[in-house]
């Protein structure tokens, strides 16, 4: 596993660049970018940078780093905004390891940790698509409920959130840096994947795949579509955050852990 920040000062370190998979910092900056796009009620990007959407998830209201700030006052502060909602800390190697330290010694446990899966660009190619199955790009134009009915039971967004999601995504910038892509089967969408295109590196975002059509390479084909985008961009390096059931197919696709997001709750 390569486990490295970006290190330029270190003499005995080889030269890390945007375009190497071992450069961690803007694949945590696109990942930050990408969570930064849900805070439909409200975001700060400072020494704190945390996201609140508003919906019962807590993937989508967390802080997602902590810099030169005051741990107990950067905890009090989490605490009263994200009150009403369920939320998380979601930590990666950018994060002071003081606020981490505070959070434990403070009883708040660690819930689990999110492998950081890079891949060199120059390296991949696409593979077959199943026969049965269409990938198209989903308009920004296009009704968001589609959008939304094609991840929700794959990402734990419930009916009663569903509203508030399809308000959130319509709330994403549409500054074409990112795209959304479907899969369909006998006119039904069957699977989604978002590519995000920012600090220079090629962010996968919501892949999810129908239950009812699981083992079928649905996920892979997807992904492999954004992948095949983001290398036509001229892109070298993608990035995403893998789930317990993704890191395996990620892998065969040619994937690496590189670090690991901590997740904390209160």
């Amino acid at each position: 596993m390569i486990d490295r920040m970006n290190n330029p000062q270190s003499p005995s370190a080889a030269p890390v660049t945007e375009q190497d998979i071992g450069n961690l910092a803007p694949q945590l900056a696109n990942y930050r970018s990408y969570w930064l796009g849900w805070g439909a009620e409200s975001t700060r990007d400072d020494s704190v940078t945390w996201t609140r959407s508003g919906i019962a998830h807590p993937r989508l209201n967390a802080v997602l780093r902590v810099q030169d700030s005051d741990p107990e006052s950067t905890l009090a502060a989490a605490t009263d905004h994200f009150a009403g909602v369920p939320w998380l800390w979601e930590l990666g190697d950018d994060t002071d390891p003081a606020i981490e330290k505070h959070l434990q010694e403070r009883g708040i446990r660690q819930v689990g940790t999110t492998p950081v899966m890079a891949l060199d660009l120059d390296s991949f190619a696409l593979g077959d698509i199943p026969g049965d199955l269409t990938i198209e790009p989903f308009s920004p134009n296009a009704d968001l409920s589609a959008w939304v009915d094609g991840y929700a039971a794959s990402m734990g967004v419930s009916a009663a959130a569903r509203e508030s999601a399809i308000e959130a995504e319509g709330l994403r910038q549409s500054d074409g840096s990112l795209e959304r892509f479907v899969g369909i089967i006998d006119g039904r969408i069957v699977g989604t994947a978002e590519l995000l295109v920012s600090d220079g590196v090629a962010g996968i975002y919501l892949v999810a795949t129908d239950a009812a059509f699981r083992g079928r390479g649905i996920a892979t084909a997807l992904t492999g579509w954004a992948l095949n985008v983001a290398q036509e961009k001229g892109l070298r390096v993608a990035t995403l955050q893998a789930s317990t059931l993704g890191q395996p197919v990620y892998e065969r696709m040619g994937f690496s852990v590189i670090s690991h997001l901590r997740s904390f709750r209160v």
